[in-house]
């Protein structure tokens, strides 16, 4: 099943060019509290399902376990590497002032 990233402005999907870049991609914990850390992260409005992953673009270099022949994120590490957009849509005010 194809993927992408699940992180905002992201556009690293598993595929062969992101395996020959080194980008590995990490699935979002089950565990409901390390999920629920995650999704405040990742800054996003939206249902995290058992495919949601996100790629190693958003974690330090610290964060990876990369000793056995599969990158791995190490215990409790949060993604924290982002690019969020200035201003959300919805955090814009269309009120009107009344004087």
């Amino acid at each position: 099943m194809p993927s992408q990233c699940g992180a905002i402005g992201c556009s690293n999907k598993v595929d062969a060019d992101a395996k020959k870049r080194g980008i590995t991609f990490h699935k979002v914990p089950s565990n409901p509290e390390r999920r629920a850390i995650w999704k405040q992260a990742l800054r996003r409005d939206f249902v995290i399902t058992k495919y949601t992953v996100i790629c190693s673009a958003h974690f330090e270099e610290k964060d990876m376990d990369r000793t056995g022949q599969t990158t791995r994120l190490r215990e409790g590490v949060v993604p924290s590497i982002f690019n969020f957009p200035d201003k959300h849509p919805l955090s814009i005010c269309l009120c009107t002032s009344y004087s």
